[in-house]
């Protein structure tokens, strides 16, 4: 008769998963506004595919800019987590080019 009903109630609730989160630069290769995503490339030639979270920022020196300001070939520095299997973007500076 002395059931304990927790672990029953922790295996259902959701799991507190620790939220990974990472960052990458790369030149911007596709953006997509219709379906707010947009895919860089690094300098190994790998590239990403971003969706937008809710909150996601973009700043081009120092000023919030809107997706459609980031254009192609764009070096963007990106804040990124993953879920569900997507990468989804929250936030991006678009970083000064220096060659």
């Amino acid at each position: 008769e002395a059931q304990k009903p927790q672990e029953e109630t922790k295996s259902h609730a959701p799991a507190k998963q620790k939220v990974k989160k990472h960052q990458m630069t790369g030149e911007v290769v596709q953006i997509d506004a219709a379906t707010q995503q947009f895919t860089l490339k690094n300098k190994k030639g790998e590239s990403r595919t971003f969706s937008l979270s809710p909150k996601f920022k973009a700043k081009k020196d120092g000023k919030e800019i809107q997706l459609t300001e980031i254009l192609g070939g764009d070096r963007l520095f990106v804040k990124y987590r993953e879920a569900e299997g997507k990468n989804i973007a929250t936030s991006a500076k678009i970083k000064p080019e220096k060659e």
